[in-house]
């Protein structure tokens, strides 16, 4: 269990907690003043999990900048531990108001299959007013995006390839580019507004239940992540919570 408590404490240091309005501007402003290559994440239970399953994603968590605080499994786990839990910075809500706030900027995005990425183009570009400069799928390897990137700079990079892939490309990407942009870990963010998957109820939103929503809609492919991973979350957290 010491890896447990050893990533398990670094990683809740290194999360940025907002818990008022102010604050969330502060970050925005502070991310829109960047002049090198940054890395905005989010972490959920299913990231804690990752933290002790997958060790080259506790080596990306090492190279990001700011992570946030997404979902319910957290909320619990930093009051288990005494600790401020601040707002629930969900990304499939934050990114689009981040974005809207960088309209005439240049974007990149790596994500999702192409049908689903070309919808997502469209919302962005018609309705938020993105530029979007590159768009790719995101089943290539990791050397290909870098690639895509080296001749042609841009002010934010988005990628929804899920964990770990994201942030493994993410850190690769701050290491490597010679000009400042804002690297966003958006997990399911691009099929979201390519209307491939609905959002939950926003009551249910409000209280940190869009989880089970997404379940219910899909039980066979979220069984895994979001039953027997929220107990094992869970139980960890109470473990962790013993060895403080």
């Amino acid at each position: 269990m010491m890896n447990l408590s050893s990533h398990w404490n670094y990683a809740i240091s290194k999360l940025d907690i907002i818990e008022s309005s102010k604050k969330e501007d502060e970050m925005l402003a502070n991310i829109a003043m960047t002049d090198k290559p940054i890395i905005l994440g989010f972490l959920n239970a299913h990231g804690f999990n990752m933290l002790l399953d997958t060790p080259s994603f506790f080596e990306s968590i090492k190279c990001m900048d700011i992570i946030l605080r997404d979902g319910k499994g957290l909320d619990i786990l930093l009051r288990m531990l005494g600790k401020e839990s601040g707002n629930n910075m969900n990304g499939t809500d934050f990114i689009p108001e981040l974005l809207k706030k960088h309209k005439g900027k240049r974007i990149a995005i790596f994500a999702t299959e192409d049908s689903y990425l070309n919808r997502a183009k469209k919302t962005l570009s018609e309705d938020m007013s993105i530029n979007v400069v590159v768009a790719e799928n995101g089943f290539n390897s990791d050397g290909y995006y870098l690639s895509r990137l080296e001749n042609t700079s841009v002010d934010i990079i988005l990628l929804g390839m899920g964990m770990p892939k994201q942030e493994r490309i993410a850190c690769m990407l701050k290491k490597e580019l010679n000009y400042p942009a804002v690297i966003i870990c958006g997990g399911a963010i691009i099929d979201f507004l390519a209307g491939r998957f609905s959002r939950a109820p926003k009551w249910m939103r409000r209280i940190g239940m869009e989880w089970l929503y997404r379940f219910i809609l899909e039980p066979r492919r979220l069984f895994k992540r979001y039953v027997y991973g929220n107990m094992l979350f869970i139980f960890r957290a109470v473990i962790h919570k013993a060895k403080q």
